[in-house]
This record gives C-alpha cells, sequence and structure tokens, in this order.
C-alpha cells in the first residue's frame, strides 16, 4: 500500500506540551478570575456599592494578569525543553 512507508507517529512522552499545559493554559483564566472575583466579593460585603464594583474589576483583571504569567512561564518551559531536545542526538 502506499501508505506503510509513513513515519511513526510521536509518542506523548517526548512532547514538548503535555496535556497538563493545554489544560492548564485553557482553564487558568477563568479558574484564577472567577476565584479572585469570589474572594473580592465576600470581602467587601458589607461596603459600598463603588467599592464592590472596583475591587470586583480588580480582582477580575488580577486573576487574567496572574494566568498571563502562568501561559509566560509554560512557554519559557517548552522553550527550554525544545533547546534540550535539538542537543540531543536521535
Amino acid at each position: 500500500m502506499a501508505f506503510e512507508d509513513k513515519k511513526p507517529k510521536r509518542k506523548l512522552d517526548n512532547s514538548v506540551v503535555s496535556k497538563k499545559m493545554f489544560a492548564i493554559a485553557f482553564t487558568a483564566p477563568f479558574v484564577l478570575s472567577i476565584s479572585f472575583m469570589a474572594i473580592a466579593y465576600f470581602a467587601t460585603l458589607n461596603a459600598s456599592d463603588t467599592v464592590q464594583t472596583i475591587s470586583l474589576v480588580v480582582a477580575t483583571f488580577l486573576g487574567l494578569g496572574l494566568s498571563i504569567g502562568i501561559i509566560f512561564l509554560m512557554q519559557k518551559i517548552i522553550n527550554k525543553k525544545l533547546k534540550e531536545s535539538e542537543k540531543e542526538p536521535t
């Protein structure tokens, strides 16, 4: 058959990006933003509406900023793994 000479697929163990990294990258913005919003909401229950609104907005952007930082950290890890895989003779 014509398809017999295909290269074997790469194993998941040798891949640079793991499923765990994908899961963290896609869920971190939602989880961190919602958790920070919940903390800010319950922390400012007795405060005025203005203070509550400001704290919710700040908490949302803090969660998003932290998740962007996590994604940049994963990018650094991926680049490190790529450099190591280039150095290894295969």
